[in-house]
């Protein structure tokens, strides 16, 4: 293989790194706790990118679509859109990067915790 070839592999292999380093750093990791009358139903974990919709579905169980936007350098608001066998809620919330939010609605109960995608 000639210099060339080997230099633009090389310039390409940086350049696909550089994307995917780009998108995992605008991205978030929530972990979400889901409960009814205090006792836990589900613990979904899901990805979304900045200033996006995302959404996690158990048929016949709940689906919860959540809206990340970032508001400041560590605060994230999640809104969120939680149908389940128990009843819906859509709590609005303004989190701090690793740390945790809980939100209580007559006996829903939904806990989440952000964290910056380094992957």
């Amino acid at each position: 293989m000639s210099i060339s070839k080997v230099l633009i592999t090389l310039a390409t292999l940086a350049i696909v790194s550089t994307s995917f380093s780009s998108a995992a750093a605008d991205s978030y990791i929530i972990s979400t706790s889901l409960s009814h009358k205090s006792k836990p139903f589900a613990t979904p974990t899901v990805i979304i990118e900045r200033n996006s919709q995302g959404s996690i579905e158990v048929s016949g169980v709940y689906k919860l679509t959540l809206t990340v936007k970032e508001i400041a350098n560590d605060i994230i608001k999640v809104d969120a859109i939680l149908d389940s066998v128990h009843g819906e809620i859509a709590p609005s919330i303004n989190v701090r990067l690793g740390q945790t939010a809980n939100v209580t609605i007559g006996d829903i109960g939904f806990t989440l915790t952000v964290q910056q995608n380094i992957c």
